[in-house]
């Protein structure tokens, strides 16, 4: 039977191209979590170690911030641990006290929040085998906000900074001691920290903020105009000489969440900032569907292939093929219904180990019916989440409904066909209890399947055939204070 593929670019090629016990008795690690005094508080937080951490070799700190009321645990489910494997990350998620931080550039406050990442950037130094030229820093919202204030206030121990959805303040304490490489992630539509900033001369707007470190860093030029499959625009300053990025990457929607495909473009920035001795990446050429009956060429980008000795194609952790030569082009053929993550390692002749800068990621299901389908909502959330966006192909766009335990979406295939499985691929709004339907007229319903568990995330739902035109997904009760949001509904 016919497959097919619908696959995404998770991150893109933009840019340039357990250790031993803490000497400190101040500081308590026990598996994921961790305490520290500082400034006259414990403070709290969570920590992530790759899987084989190797003392021998260097890793990179990367500190992960959440918002305001927000925890580390909560900022730690939006997916960096899933690329800290691949990338080398040790992960960092401390808590803020009373749920938030001091972001206020040159204010100190009881919190000594400035102590606490001193202190945390110390003691994991002495923990573990860090490489002091890869310290990294992001957030969300608040946390957004503070990962600004960092790399302003700890220019010498910050190489490279992201917020999402948080801005910079506007002060006169002058220029930063060291040079920082920015990323600054925002949604356009965001109405909790505004894109276009406050109307508060305090406060920068995203592209103020952005300008801000241009100035800092001692840039000049134009930027580079880049759009991704994620449907973000990236502006990129590059200062090649200094090895230096400021980048402005914004969503045209989005709102005031971390948007699609920003945890793998953060990790991509920091990984090769500054830039590594080499860098592989996906050739950026496949099309988002693609059918599965042939075998699935994949080519590569790589900037200095003679210094390859071996390339190694993943999907997660399961390896696929390797390769010692030119052209490095891979075969892959899935062989079941998945979501597949796909990502390349490189051994060097010099004996070093690279990772790609990107990842492909693709969902593979039987014949996608649904394909071209017409949809109709009970009621969409706004005019951005549209239904028709629930089978277009792609898992950057998506549906959302409103703010009700009883909607639904149905899909019209236009002919009858027969149809014997279904594939809900939910954002993070999904329902724990829904029906799917099918009807042959839109008018007589038959339920097929029920669910009183759903969980979310990739559903395959399959059924004893049918031979219908219409297909609903009727839901009865969201598991999350939102709609019900689903980024594909695919039908085989």
């Amino acid at each position: 039977m016919k497959k097919v593929l619908i696959l995404v670019m998770c991150t893109f090629s933009l840019f340039i191209g357990c250790g031993s016990k803490p000497k400190q008795t101040d500081m308590a690690i026990e598996k994921s979590a961790f305490e520290i005094s500082a400034g006259g508080h414990i403070r709290t937080g969570r920590i992530y170690v790759p899987t084989g951490y190797n003392p021998d070799k260097k890793y990179s700190l990367v500190f992960g911030l959440h918002g305001m009321g927000g925890s580390g645990v909560g900022f730690q489910g939006a997916g960096f641990d899933s690329v800290a494997d691949r990338f080398d990350f040790i992960m960092i998620y401390p808590d803020g006290l009373q749920g938030s931080w001091d972001i206020v550039p040159g204010r100190n406050s009881y919190k000594q929040d400035l102590v606490f990442f001193n202190r945390m950037i110390d003691y994991f130094q002495d923990m573990y085998s860090i490489d002091e030229n890869r310290i990294y820093v992001t957030g969300h919202s608040n946390g957004g906000f503070m990962a600004y204030r960092l790399a302003y206030e700890l220019s010498g121990r910050i190489t490279a900074a992201a917020p999402i959805a948080g801005l910079a303040y506007n002060h006169d304490l002058g220029y930063p001691g060291d040079k920082v490489s920015i990323l600054h992630v925002h949604a356009v539509d965001d109405d909790i920290v505004p894109f276009a900033g406050y109307g508060d001369p305090s406060v920068f707007s995203a592209p103020q903020s952005v300008f801000q470190w241009f100035q800092y860093n001692g840039m000049s030029g134009q930027p580079n105009r880049l759009l991704l499959k994620t449907g973000a625009t990236i502006d990129v300053f590059n200062d090649v000489e200094n090895e230096i990025t400021v980048a402005l990457c914004y969503y045209p929607v989005g709102g005031h969440g971390i948007p699609v495909g920003s945890v793998e473009t953060i990790s991509d920035f920091f990984y090769n900032h500054p830039p590594r001795e080499n860098r592989i990446s996906f050739n950026d050429d496949l099309p988002a569907i693609i059918n599965s009956d042939e075998i699935i060429k994949i080519r590569t980008s790589i900037e200095q292939p003679e210094k390859i000795e071996k390339l190694f194609l993943y999907s997660g952790k399961d390896l696929i093929e390797e390769l010692g030569s030119e052209p490095f082009e891979f075969s892959f053929k899935p062989e079941m219904m998945n979501m597949y993550d796909l990502h390349m390692k490189a051994l060097l002749k010099n004996g070093n180990t690279l990772a790609s800068s990107d990842n492909l990621r693709f969902l593979v299901i039987e014949e996608n019916l649904g394909s071209g389908a017409a949809t109709e909502s009970s009621e969409d959330e706004n005019t951005q989440n549209i239904s028709d966006y629930a089978v277009d192909g792609k898992l950057s766009t998506r549906w959302s409904s409103s703010y009700h335990d009883e909607n639904y979406l149905i899909l019209d295939l236009k002919e009858t066909k027969t149809v014997s499985g279904v594939a809900l691929y939910w954002e993070t709004a999904y329902g724990s209890s829904y029906s799917i339907d099918v009807s042959t007229d839109g008018i007589e319903w038959n339920t097929v399947y029920k669910q009183n568990d759903g969980r979310g995330g990739l559903e395959f739902l399959t059924f004893q055939p049918e031979f219908v035109r219409f297909i609903r997904m009727k839901g009865e009760k969201r598991a999350t204070e939102w709609g019900y949001s689903l980024w594909e509904f695919l039908v085989y």
